[in-house]
């Protein structure tokens, strides 16, 4: 028994493709030139040559399209629509996360020229604004990433600030998806607030952290060491609730409405006290990370992370 032919689905899709272009010139008025002319010389040697015109005509004898066959190529389109959308949206996605990690790793090497500058430390405790406000990390850190400096900063208005916000701490999926940035909080009227988090000491007399990259640090137990990799200080955040709306300042339990936030396909891109930036699951950031964390003796913790934000903005405890 004579076994039938089959065709893939491309094939049949570039055979009915072709059969409507085809079809097309079938349908084009006949004034239309589709004929190629050349000439060709009839004589021999020592005579004289004649031009003559031969027409090769490119109008089939073929029958018009089916309403079924139409249907056919529609259906045949649709499906391959619907096939690559996920893959282009997620391609798409992975995109705006290789360019926040970028981003990222020019904010930390600049985190890292501000604490050579100061000392080796790190101005991290602010009123939970980000550029627009005199008292952030965010100010001091705008000339070591390519930005203003904060003295010309500070004779601006805080809308004139928030207007010269550096484009490296902003991540693109953030400009993109305002209100997911932000999670459920909707009370800022500055862009900027939708900056990268820094994470802050929590004892209110204290205003940042020192960055001691050269040892493990213990949490305040002495439990668990970490190695300065292990220990996030800024990246991907979100406002949790409204609360006190500081959504600059990442804590580990969101205790102030800042939260870690993995807003990349379940994945938050974030940089560490040792420079590296990391792409993390919520899961792996409560598992193995923590916070550098400055006491009121003056000594350094490291706290473990808790909390975070999920891609569908709820919060996640650990």
């Amino acid at each position: 028994m004579k076994r039938s032919q089959r065709f893939t689905l491309i094939e049949l899709l570039v055979s009915k493709t072709c059969q409507i272009c085809v079809s097309l010139l079938y349908y084009l008025p006949k004034s239309t030139p589709l004929f190629f002319e050349r000439e060709r010389g009839r004589g021999g040697k020592g005579k004289l040559s004649f031009p003559v015109k031969r027409k090769f005509s490119l109008a089939p004898a073929l029958s018009r399209f089916t309403l079924i066959e139409l249907l056919v190529v529609i259906a045949i389109i649709a499906i391959l629509a619907a096939i690559l959308m996920p893959a282009l949206s997620s391609a798409r996605e992975r995109a705006k996360s290789s360019a926040c990690v970028n981003n990222l790793k020019q904010v930390s090497l600049g985190a890292s020229s501000y604490a050579e500058d100061f000392n080796n430390f790190f101005y991290t405790r602010d009123d939970g604004g980000s550029i627009w406000s005199r008292n952030s990390t965010h100010i001091r850190l705008s000339k070591y990433v390519g930005g203003p400096s904060q003295k010309s900063l500070d004779l601006l208005a805080a809308a004139d600030r928030d207007k010269q916000c550096p484009k490296v701490f902003m991540c693109p999926d953030a400009e993109s998806h305002p209100l997911e940035a932000i999670a459920e909080a909707k009370t800022s009227t500055y862009k900027s607030d939708l900056a990268y988090g820094f994470t802050v000491s929590f004892y209110a007399a204290e205003v940042g952290i020192h960055m001691y990259t050269g040892k493990s640090w213990k949490n305040v137990t002495g439990t668990y060491t970490y190695a300065p990799s292990m220990l996030v200080v800024g990246g991907d955040n979100a406002w949790y609730n409204n609360r006190s709306g500081r959504c600059t300042q990442i804590q580990v339990d969101a205790t102030l409405g800042g939260a870690f936030y993995t807003r990349h396909l379940g994945r938050g891109n974030f940089f560490t006290l040792a420079g590296n930036v990391i792409s993390l699951t919520g899961a792996e950031l409560c598992a193995f990370y923590a916070v550098p964390y400055r006491a009121s003796n003056g000594n350094s913790y490291a706290v473990p992370i808790k909390r975070f934000v999920n891609q569908e903005r709820f919060l996640e405890t650990y």
